[in-house]
Order: C-alpha cells, then sequence, then structure tokens
C-alpha cells in the first residue's frame, strides 16, 4: 500500500498577504542611502589618491627661483642674527649694541625697536634656537642671559583694528602699532610682533672675564648653558628656575 503525504497549508482565513507600501518605501530610502555610503567612499578614495599625486608630481619637476626683494634698514651696529616669521610679512634682527628691531620685509620699514640688553653691558657672545626662539647672550662682565625671543601670532577682533585696516585686501600686509597685519584668506586680521622674554642676567660661577662662547639647548626635561670665559675656563650649568 502507498502512502501520500500533503503538506499542510496555513489557515489565514481566506484572506490574502500583501506588503505594505511603507515597507516599499523603507527598503528604498535603505537602498539609497547604501549606495550613496558607497560612492561617496569610492570617491574619497580616489580625491586622496588625486591629492597624494598632485603633492608628489613636484618632486620630479626641475626647481625654480622667484625674483629677491632686496631692502635697506638702518642698524647703528653690525647684525647678530636675522629671522623672519613663518608668513614672511616681517623679520627681527638683534645688533651688537644689544637693540631688536622689527621690519616689514615688503617695505623694509622698521616696526619695532628695543634695547634687550642691560644698560652699560656690551654682548661678546650669543646662542640661539631659531625654530623655538631659545636665546642666551653673554657679556663682557661674565653675566649671561637666557630666555626666548621669537614673533607671536594673535588674531586682531577690536573695531579699531578693524576700521583702520578695512580696506586692506586678503593676501596684503601693513604696519599696525608694533607689529605687521595681514588679512588672511578667511578675511581675519593676523598680527606678527616681536615677544621678548629674557630672565635677569645671571653670573657665571667660576672662571674671569667675559663670555667668548655659549651655548644654550633646551629640551622637555631640562635646559643647559655652556660658557668659555675670557680666561679659557669652560663652564657646563643646568638651568634651574
Amino acid at each position: 500500500m502507498k502512502r501520500i503525504f500533503q503538506k499542510p497549508q496555513p489557515n489565514n482565513g481566506g484572506r490574502a498577504r500583501s506588503t505594505s507600501k511603507r515597507v516599499y518605501i523603507v527598503d528604498a530610502i535603505a537602498n539609497a542611502v547604501v549606495t550613496t555610503g558607497g560612492l561617496g567612499v569610492v570617491v574619497a578614495v580616489f580625491a586622496i589618491c588625486f591629492y597624494l599625486v598632485a603633492v608628489v608630481v613636484h618632486l620630479f619637476l626641475p626647481g625654480s627661483v622667484e625674483e629677491s626683494i632686496e631692502r635697506r634698514v638702518a642698524i647703528a651696529s653690525a647684525p647678530l642674527f636675522t629671522q623672519a616669521d613663518e608668513h614672511i610679512t616681517s623679520a627681527l634682527v638683534l645688533s651688537e649694541d644689544g637693540v631688536l628691531r622689527a621690519f616689514k620685509i615688503e617695505t623694509g620699514e622698521v616696526t619695532y625697536e628695543e634695547s634687550v640688553t642691560p644698560e652699560g653691558r656690551t654682548i661678546t657672545a650669543w646662542s640661539r634656537m631659531p625654530r623655538d626662539g631659545h636665546t642666551a647672550i653673554g657679556y663682557d662682565d661674565g653675566t649671561f642671559q637666557i630666555g626666548k625671543i621669537e614673533f607671536r601670532s594673535e588674531f586682531l577682533f577690536d573695531e579699531e583694528a578693524e576700521e583702520a585696516l578695512k580696506d586692506l585686501p586678503i593676501g596684503a600686509a601693513s604696519i599696525y602699532r608694533d607689529g605687521v597685519v595681514q588679512r588672511t584668506p578667511i578675511g581675519q586680521l593676523r598680527k606678527m610682533r616681536p615677544e621678548i622674554e629674557l630672565a635677569a642676567p645671571a653670573t657665571l660661577r667660576s672662571g674671569e672675564g667675559a663670555v667668548r662662547l655659549i651655548s644654550y639647548q633646551v629640551n622637555v626635561a631640562q635646559e643647559f648653558v655652556a660658557a668659555i670665559r675670557e680666561d679659557g675656563s669652560a663652564i657646563f650649568n643646568r638651568v634651574r628656575k
């Protein structure tokens, strides 16, 4: 005898099931979001690749030199060091007479002038770390100063500055008070001015005569000063504050 098995049919009360329009709408939105997101990732990857190629291609091109700008600045004595700010709008010069001057590179006009050495002392040695402005200055009486001489960047938001520099176009620079102000690409007024932070003069504990050579090194944990005086003695000091 052959038995025949039949699959039981669900009893839905005789009604046909249908999918609601809301499900179709949600499914279509999810489809669109996933597709858009995927295309966005692909576009972003291609954009990054294009940027990297655009940056690297310059390494394989020949170099070029633009026309230099020559300006004269009135300095009473020989310069010890000079440094331009990071935006190449102004530069500072420390001369042998101990006077620090800043000037606008484009025109050579002096924007700032101040003596950084104590009265009656003559500079006989100096050391400087240009990247962060750490500076040491040795004097004829065997004393020295350490600290920072650097450019400080600040943005001007006061109404007086806005009124005085309202006609300054983007990218242009102008002298304002004790610094040089440049209009940034987004319209802000960025001012570069010198800042001096030198400690009071300290006396080297050994040796005699003027400081002839000096080195000032600063790291995260410590500061060191090494110096050679007139009599040939060498001194190595760890700075404590």
